[in-house]
């Protein structure tokens, strides 16, 4: 299920902006 794989790749993503952007403020 490449969709899936695609899907939690970009979740990844979005949770480690969400994880560092606080830490650059």
């Amino acid at each position: 299920m490449p969709i899936v794989e695609s899907y939690l790749i970009s979740t990844n993503c979005y949770w480690q902006i969400l994880l560092i952007v606080p830490q650059e403020f």
